[in-house]
């Protein structure tokens, strides 16, 4: 009886020092995964930004991104950090973008503030051809502020299957709805990428 008693204690001592690394493992990773949702969640959808406005957009997964990319450029242009505004590009446009470095300067130039915050809607294009789906959307935002209002278009893709280096932002735009000329077209994802300041 006395040997089984110490072959128990034996076998449950075993067990104990094989358990217990095992679950502070377990735990260290549950909290580095933790954090790192965290993280991600900050980056996407809980970015803080001083400048108050709203979105119409149709889906969450929409809505989710054209918030994140409108306060990301509000709070560049408030900074004004231009390699901020810059990495929100996709590698396609910072590519083939004319002059895309020296017109974020003039984006930056021109910002009058926007005090009065803004409104907006995304006009959204999807198409899927066999398999190989699209997913862009249009920002078009109203901005208020104490000089004339400005509106800013933002042309983001979502998803493009046939070029994955399209993914970000493909162009910012901004001009004076009042001040255009009869005619005048909006810059969209099927325009060349960059930036167009009153243009």
């Amino acid at each position: 009886m006395k040997d089984r008693n110490i072959i128990l204690l034996i076998v449950t001592i075993i067990v104990v020092l094989v358990l217990i690394p095992v679950i502070v493992i377990v735990l260290i990773f549950n909290l580095i995964k933790s954090a790192a949702n965290n993280n991600n969640s900050a980056n996407t959808t809980s970015l803080e930004c001083n400048i108050i406005g709203t979105i119409a957009v149709s889906s969450r997964e929409e809505k989710e991104v054209a918030d994140f990319t409108i306060k990301s450029i509000f709070n560049a242009l408030e900074n004004k950090d231009a390699n901020a505004i810059k990495s929100l590009f996709s590698d396609y446009a910072k590519t083939n973008s004319v002059n895309l470095d020296g017109k974020i300067i003039e984006l930056i130039n021109f910002y009058p503030g926007a005090e009065g915050g803004y409104e907006g809607a995304a006009a959204s294009s999807e198409s899927n051809d066999y398999g190989t789906k699209t997913h862009s959307i249009d920002l078009i935002i109203d901005v208020e502020n104490q000089v004339p209002s400005y509106r800013m278009i933002v042309s983001i893709y979502m998803r493009e299957d046939y070029d994955p280096s399209k993914i970000g932002v493909h162009l910012i735009e901004v001009y004076y709805p009042d001040q255009v000329s009869k005619g005048f077209k909006h810059k969209n994802s099927n325009s060349i990428p960059g930036v167009y300041v009153l243009e």
